[in-house]
């Protein structure tokens, strides 16, 4: 929250693999929070982070490795990648990935 003017949203999710067992079948691994949850287990760990610029997500990323949040060195993401994702996306949002354990 010290830094809330660099992010507009935050997701920590566990994303399935791309792949599927077979024709109209499910994500492989991709229910593994559904797994979970009758637990009240929230299986994620990997941290998403959009931010309202690529400016913003850079310093997001000095922060993070300034801050030691974990072993996996950020990654920052732009343009189409970003749009693609979300499906729509405003002009210059980036989005930083982290892991997060």
């Amino acid at each position: 929250m010290a830094h809330r003017e660099l992010w507009e949203a935050v997701l920590l999710d566990r994303l399935g693999l791309s792949g599927r067992r077979r024709p109209g079948g499910l994500p492989v691994s991709g229910l593994i929070k559904l797994r979970d949850l009758s637990n009240n287990i929230w299986n994620a760990d990997k941290l998403f982070i959009l931010t309202p610029d690529a400016a913003s997500a850079h310093r997001l990323v000095a922060i993070i490795d300034a801050e030691d949040w974990g072993d996996e060195k950020p990654q920052v993401f732009e343009g189409d990648d970003v749009d693609q994702a979300l499906g729509g996306s405003e002009e210059g949002q980036a989005v930083v990935t982290v892991w997060w354990d």
